[in-house]
């Protein structure tokens, strides 16, 4: 008999594709909280605690207005500050 392991997938929100994280994974409870590309449209995609993905800048604009909703002007952060 051939078996072919589960693999947890997704739709992307922003173009309607289906996207796949690793074989490796077996729940989105795993990778709650990670980011992610689409593979087709480079959308920035985050997957949220309900098992579904959401475009990520949206998602953060959400629970604060200060965070544009299209992540213009948005920069990163390398390391953290120690505060000192």
């Amino acid at each position: 008999m051939n078996t072919t392991p589960l693999r947890v997938s997704f739709t992307c929100p922003c173009c309607n594709s289906r996207g796949f994280f690793s074989s490796k994974l077996n729940s989105f409870a795993q990778i709650e909280g990670s980011t992610t590309d689409c593979w087709n449209c480079d959308a920035l995609l985050i997957v949220t605690l309900d098992g579904t993905v959401a475009p990520f800048h949206e998602w953060v604009y959400t629970g604060d207005q200060r965070w544009p909703k299209d992540g213009k002007e948005t920069g990163f952060i390398t390391e953290l500050s120690s505060g000192k």
